[in-house]
Order: C-alpha cells, then sequence, then structure tokens
C-alpha cells in the first residue's frame, strides 16, 4: 500500500476517534510534547504518534528509511498494539514477555497509558459503527484484508529489513 493512501485512512480513523473521545484528546494536549515513534514488526511502514504542549495529536505515517526525530520508540505487532489501545491487553504483560518493546523516554508511553486508562476505546464502535448500513461491507473488506495481510505481512516485513540492510 502507498503511503499517502495509509496516511488518508489513518487522518480518517484518527478523527473519528477524536470525535468520540474529546475528553481523551483534550487531556493528551495538558501532556508535555511527546513523539512516539510506532514500529510495527508486521506492517511496512511506522507511524509517528505525536500529542502534547496544547498541540492537536497526530499520527503521520512514515516510510522506515525517514523515522527521525522521536522522543520515544516503541516496537511489537499491530495486533499486540490495537489489543493494548482496547484494553484487551496488558501492557506491562508485553513489555515484560517481550511481545513489545519500549526505547528512550518510558514516560511519554505511561502518560500516554494513564491517559487511555480513563477512556473505554473500542475501535469497531469508534471507527466502524458510525457507517451505518455500509458497516458490514467494510467488515468484510477489513476481513478480507486482514487475512490478504497476514498471509503477505511476513512477505512485507523480510522485504522492508532486506531493504533496511542494503542501505
Amino acid at each position: 500500500m502507498p503511503v499517502p493512501l495509509v496516511q488518508a485512512v489513518t487522518d480518517l480513523a484518527l478523527l473519528h476517534i477524536k470525535n468520540k473521545h474529546p475528553s481523551l484528546f483534550s487531556n493528551l494536549k495538558a501532556l508535555p510534547k511527546s513523539q512516539i515513534l510506532i514500529e510495527l514488526s508486521d506492517f511496512p511502514f511506522f507511524m509517528l504518534f505525536s500529542f502534547g504542549n496544547k498541540a492537536d495529536a497526530s499520527i503521520d505515517i512514515l516510510d522506515p528509511l525517514d523515522s527521525m526525530g522521536y522522543t520515544t520508540k516503541i516496537k511489537g505487532s499491530l495486533e499486540t498494539l490495537l489489543l493494548m489501545l482496547e484494553g484487551k491487553t496488558d501492557g506491562d504483560e508485553e513489555f515484560f514477555s517481550r511481545s513489545i518493546q519500549i526505547f528512550g523516554n518510558t514516560s511519554s508511553i505511561v502518560s500516554f497509558r494513564n491517559v487511555l486508562d480513563r477512556e473505554a476505546i473500542s475501535l469497531y464502535d469508534d471507527i466502524v459503527a458510525p457507517l451505518g448500513a455500509f458497516a458490514p461491507f467494510v467488515i468484510s473488506a477489513l476481513n478480507i484484508a486482514d487475512s490478504s495481510f497476514s498471509k503477505l505481512s511476513p512477505m512485507f516485513v523480510s522485504s522492508w529489513n532486506d531493504l533496511r540492510k542494503s542501505k
């Protein structure tokens, strides 16, 4: 998938979540400025999640070769990080089992987690449900994409790793 397409989908998802959880984003603005680089082990792009210092939160999709300028880095699978976002798995448990790794200023991760703990987030309710009658079609498309991505993901990750090693 090209970066601009992934960025557009991410922007749309973030907008829906902001509309559904305004207090979450108000609380993020009150935190010190943070930039968390999210390195997904099963996705060919990185995400830079910026928040704090009275600024609106944003997520930028980055090529792994352009991933400089962050205060903290978290590394793990998309599934693990989404489960943590929804509160379906414990971040400490994932950290100590090495399902995720955290580098840099860990206080920004702890602050972010503390803000998240005050919100009940369901990606289905926040993103898919507002689509109304189109929701079943989107769910089907997401399931197909997820199945396809699960099969292709090792190939993408391997290719990106090879590319990074060659540069």
